[in-house]
């Protein structure tokens, strides 16, 4: 896999540059893929956040390295700024990529996109068009940049229509697919417009090495819990608040809560020192997803908590970043406290059919408040309790290597786009 994992170094070195051809021709630098490839998909302006990193990127790197039947190309990888909203990235695809492509993936854009796609068609009238989805826009997270952009009646009409245009709508997460065809059936009636669920997935070459090499010393002797703070994720947070204040009242010294990830900024409206105002946790700093994975291995934590609120009427109201959070902590072997609902309760993993969690097997599931105290309590105070969590983390670990990997669910990607 050494040529596929090398185009991450590339993006890396030169994002600028990569998948951008500067005559028609296709570019000389690209990874390696089958000869054979029949099918060729092409993914516009992936942009280096987790989003687009499980629906494109990785997913590319995934056909070129194991596909015999398909290839993929990245064209105009964009950088990652944290207040850009997603219609401010540029997009321009090089005709001989229209041309030659079956499928063109193209961001969650939420301006009128009918007139590109039927300009596309126009070139290659052959083309599929695959249009991301990255969450339940009718019901936007706090915190998610530019939210209120999406509130009115008129963006969500056109992100609707750009559903309807399109041939694809590309999701991370059953729950949100489910959510939008119960929504939107009627809506999307007559359009042919398919919804798929692209899985997320892991390389095991990347996480391997980083969980099996020198670690730097931590205190042992503190229970570490660690939350991974997203904006979009504040009222998921503050949901077990008072839970949180009472284990660090009870436990003190032997407990510690590390928040990993983002630290407020006024244009997303609260800030971290509000999410977690009366409770004292440590903070780390977020990191580029090169460095993600290192990160969250150098922390050591003895789990991970993955709160989500829950609505009245159990609606799935978030992003996929927690469901693609226990893949990641899975494949690390870091095991995962999570709130019984959407995205976890009864949840099917998109590669392969199967239930994504089986309670106390590869996590533990949250039916109650109250529980969260219970099981955070019981693993500070028992040997026994933290060998449940441990032999969990050893499960997930393995349940994640034999089902979750990009070479496991490779024959999914496929059939996404065939």
């Amino acid at each position: 896999m050494t040529e596929n994992l090398d185009m991450l170094k590339l993006i890396r070195e030169n994002w600028q540059l990569v998948g951008i051809p500067e005559k028609a021709d296709l570019p000389e630098n690209y990874p390696y893929f089958s000869k054979e490839a029949e099918i060729t998909v092409t993914f516009l302006s992936p942009i280096l956040t987790g989003d687009y990193v499980y629906k494109m990127i990785y997913p590319a790197i995934a056909l070129n390295e194991y596909s015999k039947t398909h290839r993929a190309f990245m064209v105009g990888i964009q950088d990652f700024v944290v207040a850009r909203k997603i219609d401010d990235y540029p997009a321009s695809l090089p005709e001989t990529f229209i041309t030659i492509s079956n499928y063109l993936v193209i961001p969650f854009f939420t301006y009128d996109l009918r007139e590109g796609i039927d300009q596309m068609r126009a070139i290659n009238p052959k083309v599929k068009i695959v249009y991301c989805v990255d969450l339940n826009f009718m019901r936007m997270p706090v915190g998610y940049p530019g939210y209120k952009d999406y509130e009115s009646r008129s963006a969500q009409d056109t992100i609707i229509e750009n559903m309807r245009a399109s041939d694809i709508v590309l999701i991370n997460q059953t729950s949100l697919g489910e959510f939008l065809y119960k929504e939107f059936k009627d809506r999307l009636a007559g359009a042919n417009t398919m919804i798929e669920v692209m899985p997320c997935g892991f390389f095991p070459e990347l996480t391997e090495p980083i969980i099996r090499g020198e670690l730097p010393e931590i205190d042992h002797s503190k229970f570490r819990a660690m939350l991974i703070a997203n904006p979009t994720h504040v009222d998921d947070i503050n949901c077990i608040r008072d839970q949180l204040i009472s284990v660090k009242g009870k436990y003190r010294d032997k407990f510690e809560l590390v928040s990993f990830g983002w630290r407020g900024m006024v244009d997303f409206g609260k800030g971290l020192r509000d999410t977690f105002r009366g409770i004292p946790f440590t903070y780390q700093r977020p990191v580029n997803f090169y460095e993600y994975n290192k990160k969250m291995a150098e922390l050591q934590p003895d789990c991970l908590l993955l709160p989500v609120k829950l609505t009245e009427d159990n609606q799935f109201t978030g992003t996929s970043k927690n469901y693609r959070k226990f893949i990641e902590a899975s494949a690390m072997a870091i095991p995962c406290l999570i709130t019984a609902t959407y995205p976890f309760q009864n949840e099917l993993y998109a590669g392969d059919g199967e239930r994504l969690i089986d309670n106390e097997i590869n996590a533990i599931l949250i039916e109650k408040k109250v529980d969260w105290v219970t099981e955070l309590s019981a693993a500070i105070d028992d040997k026994a309790e933290k060998t449940k969590l441990d032999e969990i983390s050893e499960r997930a670990y393995h349940i994640a290597h034999s089902r979750f990997t990009y070479e496991k669910i490779i024959s999914r990607i496929e059939e996404i786009f065939s």
